[in-house]
């Protein structure tokens, strides 16, 4: 009768194969990632000699270069995906709030904005007779622009009128528009005024209030909304909305006004169906204090 070994009734694992070590029947041990079963009692054989071991568990393939597969470099915080020639890449992670997205391309990924208003630029300026913002903000990688500002009159002459210019060049011609406003005004113990005003067509600015005396000011809201068309001809292609509260004679009797404006450029207008990349603001002949900040929207 065959004699059984308590001790030998399951496998005994042994750890790394030593060449010193006498092993038994049963013993497993690993060598060179994989694992070996002793079938006769052994020493000084190596797992791979199958007179004495059999394969257990065979070791996987490594990676490219032994380790972990990494053979480009990849940095921390990297992202890695394969490129459309077939090769490895990695990108570099974003800043806080930016999400990834296809590149402008389609020939990889990026981080950028996640879709919410981006500030582009901002800026103060005293007493001045006119401020411009150009294409350095009003960037042809945005379909909408949205403006706030903060304008008083300073000094000087002139009704007082604030007043804008828009550019598709880059402020070396302006555009005529066509132009809709409406203000209402509410004065002390109550009293009311307003008007609307289509007289503007054709018109080389778009009118940001109805009047004001030095020291009154206003906040005001500009978007422009250019959509990109897939073919020309379409008409009215740059659209402006200008929405502002004025408060006038400040400290006295405070007069309140609520001017909100529509503006096209004119459809017999060449450059029509370019970009808004230029606003110029005025005063008709007076000077102003201006803060403003422009944000830009993506589709």
């Amino acid at each position: 009768m065959a004699t059984i070994t308590l001790g030998n009734i399951k496998f005994n694992w042994k750890g790394t194969y030593n060449a010193g070590t006498a092993y038994a029947i049963d013993d497993v041990v690993s060598y060179n990632g994989s694992s070996y079963i002793a079938k006769t009692a052994t020493t000084g054989n190596l797992p791979t000699v199958t007179a004495n071991w059999d394969l257990m568990s065979q070791a996987g393939t490594n990676g490219t270069n032994g380790t972990n597969g990494d053979t480009f470099g990849l940095a921390n915080k990297e992202i890695a995906f394969k490129t459309n020639a077939g090769a490895l890449d990695g990108i570099p992670i974003g800043t806080a709030g930016q999400a990834l997205k296809v590149n402008s391309g389609a020939t990889g990924y990026e981080f950028g904005s996640a879709g919410t208003s981006e500030l582009l630029g901002s800026g103060e300026s005293s007493n001045v007779t006119s401020l411009a913002i150009n294409n350095s903000v009003l960037s042809s990688a945005y379909e909408e622009f949205v403006i706030y500002t903060f304008i008083s009159k300073a000094s000087g002459g002139g009704g007082g009128q604030k007043e804008m210019f828009v550019s598709t060049d880059n402020g070396s011609s302006t555009m005529n528009v066509d132009r809709l406003y409406h203000f209402a005004q509410l004065y002390p113990a109550g009293g009311t005024g307003h008007g609307v005003s289509s007289a503007g067509v054709n018109a080389d600015r778009i009118h940001l209030n109805v009047g004001s005396a030095t020291g009154d000011y206003h906040n005001g809201k500009i978007t422009i909304l250019r959509p990109s068309f897939a073919s020309a001809g379409e008409r009215n292609r740059n659209t402006l909305l200008s929405e502002a509260v004025s408060s006038q004679n400040p400290g006295s009797s405070v007069n309140v006004e609520n001017l909100t404006a529509y503006a096209c450029i004119h459809d017999g207008n060449g450059n029509r169906m370019s970009n808004i990349d230029y606003v110029r603001f005025e005063m008709n002949g007076a000077g102003f204090d201006m803060k403003w900040a422009v944000y830009g929207r993506k589709w």
